[in-house]
Parts: structure tokens; sequence; C-alpha cells
């Protein structure tokens, strides 16, 4: 979108005329369809986000029930919570059920998004634990005794342990790699297919880049959205039940620098083959991402003790992986001006390089069974990583 609608007095001179505000602003009209669709999603997450902390759940339906007694001292306000659960109960029910496609967006140029509280794990298949193995996966991680609440009619349990254990840091800390060379490539792209070129046609170019158009950047990435969108919807759980979730990680953990190599060299190829190996690596980085987003997070909700401390666990992941990509354009556009395009995609390959340097490091673990429901092929899968002996040492000793 944003490659369609950027310079539109030099694409679209019929609607926009060249010598007026849009020729002064050529990058003002994509910027402001985005703002457009940001406040519609501030306005769909007021009304239809659904609360996801087990105390609040529970605490807003304690208040519902209790709040239909009603007498002559009975606040005229109420509690907050009553009237927030209401209105969201009523909204709810008023509405068909969602289907688990459209869970979690699809993923976006500019990065993942995730949430583990979710079910979605930024996929937009809907992901389930085994209950009786998750539990069984917490009392193996040695969880201590909890505290009760007795707020409302029953007690409710509250998890006091401790909560960023080895295994969660060392699988925020991969997500935050994988973060910073995705979105380093995804920045770093579109400035390179635009730049002119520094050497002759068919000749290692590794100062400029392809010299093409605004344009042509957004064909890359529109096809490359719509091929997105059949990997998340076909490709993901099929390759998930086939592999596994620990395997999966690992191999596209190994497979991230490949996409990042190979770029360089495209200038050196015949100029008919430029944008079939642009596609290449495009595909092969949003198949690789797309795996391993939802992988990494499945692992990760699997090694929180607790579900009352997910959102602590999400946040500190989010947290990491927004720093990353924060910090990673502004470092490579400085590295590709100090240096030129070669020295910026060797950088990005290095940084997925030392992912891989990491695995060692990430504890591996008996990963719950989990189903991956799949709309649309209408059919569930199912994956269970088989625990065996090093998996039991780690459960012991890591978790």
């Amino acid at each position: 979108m944003g490659g369609f609608l950027a310079q539109p007095t030099r694409f679209y001179p019929g609607l926009f005329a060249p010598g007026t505000f849009w020729e002064e602003y050529p990058y003002l009209l994509p910027n402001l369809v985005a703002v457009i669709i940001i406040i519609l999603a501030i306005i769909q997450g007021i009304f239809f986000l659904e609360e996801t902390n087990p105390k609040e759940v529970y605490n807003d339906n304690a208040i519902d029930d209790n709040a239909s007694v009603m007498d002559e001292t009975a606040s005229l306000l109420g509690p907050r919570a009553s009237i927030a659960g209401s209105l969201r109960r009523r909204s709810q029910a008023s509405r068909a059920p969602r289907p688990s496609f459209i869970e979690e967006g699809l993923p976006a140029f500019a990065g993942q998004h995730f949430d583990i509280r979710k079910s979605s794990f930024a996929t937009v298949h809907s992901i389930r634990f085994a209950p009786e193995e998750a539990s069984k996966i917490r009392r193996d991680m040695g969880r201590p005794e909890n505290t009760r609440r007795t707020t409302g009619r029953a007690p409710v349990e509250e998890y006091t342990g401790k909560t960023f254990n080895y295994t969660i840091i060392m699988l925020t800390l991969a997500l935050v790699i994988v973060s910073f060379h995705s979105m380093a490539y995804l920045s770093l792209l579109p400035t390179w297919i635009l730049d002119e070129p520094k050497a002759a046609i068919e000749h290692l170019d590794l100062q400029g880049g392809l010299g093409m158009t605004v344009h042509d950047v957004g064909v890359y990435l529109a096809i490359n959205g719509a091929v997105g969108l059949f990997l998340q919807a076909i490709i993901f759980p099929i390759f998930v039940e086939k592999v596994g979730i620990w395997k999966s990680f690992v191999w596209m953990v190994i497979l991230f620098p490949i996409p990042y190599f190979m770029l360089p060299f495209i200038t050196a190829g015949p100029a008919n083959m430029t944008s079939a190996l642009i596609y290449v690596s495009l595909i092969l980085q949003s198949f690789v991402g797309i795996i391993i987003y939802p992988a990494a997070l499945i692992l990760l909700k699997d090694a929180t003790p607790s579900p009352q401390v997910l959102g602590k666990v999400n946040g500190l992941a989010m947290s990491g992986c927004c720093l990353a990509r924060t910090i990673s354009p502004p470092l490579v556009g400085a590295i590709y001006s100090a240096g030129g395009s070669g020295a910026a995609w060797f950088t990005i390959a290095g940084a997925a390089v030392l992912g891989i340097v990491q695995l060692p490091f990430i504890p591996r673990k008996h990963i719950a069974p989990v189903e991956v429901d799949t709309p649309f092929l209408h059919r569930t899968h199912s994956h269970q990583q088989p625990a065996g002996p090093a998996d039991s040492a780690d459960a012991e000793h890591g978790h």
C-alpha cells in the first residue's frame, strides 16, 4: 500500500496535480491512510478486546453476580469492573463466535506482534495446550506453594514464585535477535531496491542498490503478503505437525541467514533473474518468520510457570522485541551509508548467525501437546515433541 500511495503527483497526476500540497509532501498520503487504520484498530480494541488475566475475569464475574442484589445502600455507579464486565458480556452475547483465523493479525511488513496470553501466538491459527500436560509441566518445574486470595465467593490461587526462569530469558533473547535482523531486513530492503546502482549491470555491487521505483517495491511487498497468507493458512499447521515445535524453532533459526546472505549477490546475476531472486529471498524470509515466531512463543508460554504471570513474560518479550525493532533500522541505515549495501546485508546476516550461536544455550524441555485449529483446511493437527532423557534433565535443572 505504501509503495502505491507514495509520490501521488508522479504516478497519479490526474488525481493529485503537480505543484500542489501533495508534491511538497510526497509521502504524506500513505501515512494518512496508516493513521486512519491505526485509529480504527484503537476503536476496535476499546470495544471488542477481551480480558485475559484469570484473576480479573474471576473478579469481574463475581462482582457482576453480586450486583444483581440491589437495595437502598447500593452504589448508583457500581464497581468499574462490573460495568465493564457487563458491557463486554453483552457485546459477546450479541455476536456470533469469532473464527479462530482472525484471532491474530497476519505478519506485518514492519514486524510481528504477539500476545502469549491469547491462543494464536502470532499466527492466524488458534493453538491450545492440553490442560493436564501443562499442569504436569508446572509441577515438574518445582512450582512453589501458592497463597490464596479470599475475595469473592471462592478462593483464587495467586502465584508467588519466580517468574523469569532461565528458559524464559533465553527464549526472550532469541526473540530479540530474530526481531532485530527481521526488522533490519524488512526496513532495508525497500531502500536497497530504490537506491541507484554503483556498479555495471550484472556485476557484483556491494555499494549501491537496484535503482527501481516505489511501485516496484509495492508490487514485491503485495505479492509477498499474499504468499504470507498462504504460508500462514496452509503451510504452517502442516509443517509444525510434521516437524514438531522444537525442531521447527531450531531449523528456522538455522535457515534465517540464507535470505540475507543471498541479496548482495543478486546484482551479479542475470538481470532478467533479479525479480525472481528477490521473491525467493522474500518468500524464504517470510516462511522462516511465520514458523519461528509461533514456535518460539509456544516454547515461551510452555516455560511460563503460571498463567497469572503470562502478562509479565509477554511484557518482557514484547518490550525486548520492540527495542530491537527500534534500534535495527537506524543502525543498519548508518552502516549502509558508511560501508555500502554489502556491509549492511552482511551485518544483518551476522545477527542471524548470532542466533544460531545462541541455540545451544536454550534449554530443550518436554513440549506439552498442542492442537492447531486449521479453519482453512477444516481439520485439526496435533503434535507432541517426545521427551527424551535430555528433556527430563532440563526439566529438573533449567525450569
